[in-house]
């Protein structure tokens, strides 16, 4: 590979890590406060679907789902256990919810800043388990690929080619959001989201990757 395709890659490779390390996300105002008397955090199992898409048919990947909570639980476990006393609760959502899911996340995607304004919906208070713990993280993952391209072929190719490939490749996507939010006083404190074209659900440290730096500022704030 010429230096100049080099370069440009390293440009691209530092574009992509500096995307997520500017993922500050939206707090309510309470947040600050709120953060100083978390003790225990529960986390709900990571919501995730992946689907293998082509332009005929969408066919669900239930078995890298399954690989993909692992390590996202596995993650955020390791980067947060060392501030918080961590309990895990199971999390499960019915697909008849998924408008409704939708709609809550394009609202929290829609505010410019805080997300006061945001009450918390019914079905993420997790009503069907019983738990005694206040403050809860909650994490949705979805994704897609194609599966007659190999992970990382929109790259593989351009090294062929000595070319730059970039922007949508309609060939795999991923979407991570997180939220962090307060069961007795049914308000969401912090909510922090990333979607990336660039990142092939297949490869799990691409998207471990993404999910570090999502729930960083939980950590530092």
């Amino acid at each position: 590979m010429n230096r100049a395709l080099l370069y440009f890659f390293f440009l691209f490779i530092s574009f992509s890590f500096f995307n997520y390390g500017c993922k500050s996300g939206k707090q309510a105002t309470s947040f600050k406060d709120s953060k100083q008397s978390i003790d225990t955090l529960a986390l709900f199992s990571p919501h995730v679907i992946v689907e293998a898409a082509t332009k005929t048919q969408r066919l669900p990947d239930d078995e890298l789902a399954l690989k993909l909570s692992d390590k996202i639980s596995g993650t955020t476990i390791s980067t947060l256990k060392r501030k918080y006393r961590l309990e895990n609760e199971p999390f499960f959502l019915e697909p008849s919810l998924d408008g409704e899911i939708s709609a809550f996340f394009n609202d929290l995607d829609s505010l410019e800043s805080g997300v006061d304004n945001i009450p918390l919906p019914y079905w993420l208070k997790n009503d069907r388990y019983e738990s005694k713990g206040r403050y809860f993280m909650a994490t949705f993952v979805y994704g897609y690929y194609h599966p007659d391209y190999e992970p990382n072929y929109v790259m593989t190719q351009s090294l062929r080619t000595n070319t730059i490939l970039l922007g949508r490749s309609g060939l795999n996507w991923v979407s991570i959001k997180i939220v962090l939010a307060d069961r007795k006083t049914n308000k969401i404190l912090f909510y922090n989201a990333d979607n990336s074209y660039q990142s092939d659900p297949r490869i799990l440290s691409s998207v471990e990757a993404m999910i570090k730096k999502l729930i960083q500022p939980i950590y530092y704030r």
